[in-house]
């Protein structure tokens, strides 16, 4: 599928799953599809060292990357993406993925890559990483790259998330926009 109307709103239902592709670059894929929310009284996901559990930010489900269970120093990198996009400027991808402070020396993070030759190599754009000291609990924050560097082309856009022996990383609620005008202000005319 190529998407050509924006906004693409995307969340991890599995009634609304765009991003739905994976592909492993270093070693092995740590990305999953939290369904636990369905499964248990709950509805969190939870492991030894997180402090508390990660909800999904809306819905019933969300995007995990566990990076708590393996990596290694150079980091286990692995990418979500989905089918194609072209656009015209300005074009952007927002997300929400989580912070937490546990494992503070273990520096996971997630990066916006996108690909223009069919998924065979990714660019990365920009990336964020896991660990926040202030956030005592798992929390949700909100991230946006421009995408316009790339307008006219057809392209893949994906998630990065690498894994160095950290924590996991939830993400959710993934929005691409592009094609919006621009506002116009007139200033005064003499």
């Amino acid at each position: 599928a190529t998407y050509n109307t924006y906004p693409v709103n995307t969340s991890a239902e599995t009634n609304n799953l765009v991003f739905q592709y994976l592909k492993t670059l270093n070693v092995s894929n740590h990305w999953t599809l939290n369904s636990a929310i369905t499964a248990s009284a709950t509805g969190a996901f939870k492991n030894t060292d997180l402090t508390d559990s990660i909800f999904p930010k809306t819905g019933t489900r969300f995007y995990v990357q566990d990076n708590y269970s393996g990596a290694n120093s150079t980091g286990h990198s692995s990418v979500l993406y989905a089918g194609c996009f072209n656009f015209s400027s300005p074009a952007n991808i927002s997300f929400w993925m989580t912070q937490d402070n546990s494992l503070n020396t273990s520096l996971d993070s997630i990066y916006v890559v996108v690909s223009t030759d069919k998924a065979a190599t990714w660019t990365r754009l920009q990336g964020f990483g896991r660990l926040s000291a202030s956030a005592l609990l798992p929390t949700w924050v909100q991230q946006t790259v421009s995408l316009n560097s790339y307008a006219g082309q057809t392209i893949h856009i994906g998630l990065e998330g690498v894994s160095k022996w950290g924590n996991v990383i939830g993400v959710d609620d993934i929005s691409v926009t592009a094609n919006e005008p621009v506002p116009v202000t007139f200033g005064e005319f003499v």
